[in-house]
């Protein structure tokens, strides 16, 4: 019964397959966001600069709702994981996963955009 006690994970393996994986998916959903957002503000002054100062609130919001918005895709489960479940060195490896996918992703594009 004491194997059972944490339910989603059994061993070692598994568990850092497990975190790999979740982190290679917030990563996914993290870049997926940012193009979009990417693609927004490249389209800004199309939209914004004819709003005047309103055009300034508007961006900043967007700024600032986007950085809630990325602080949720990466951290919500991890935050889980430690305070929740109490697996404070999972949700701290999830973060790290997340961000080595995060890097490995910035190294691939630039390497395409070099091309």
């Amino acid at each position: 019964m004491s194997e059972e006690k944490d339910p989603y994970v059994r061993d070692r393996l598994v568990r850092k397959q497990f975190l790999i994986m979740v982190g290679f998916v917030q990563a996914i959903g993290l870049a997926a966001y940012a193009s979009g957002v990417g693609v927004l503000i490249w389209q800004a002054d199309n939209l914004f600069a004819k709003q005047g100062p309103a055009g300034v609130v508007l961006f900043l919001l967007l700024f600032v709702t986007s950085a809630l918005i990325s602080a949720l895709i990466g951290l919500a489960y991890p935050i889980v994981m430690i305070w929740k479940l109490k697996k404070v060195i999972d949700g701290v490896k999830l973060i790290a996963y997340t961000a080595m996918w995060l890097a490995i992703f910035v190294v691939i594009l630039i390497f395409l955009l070099l091309l």
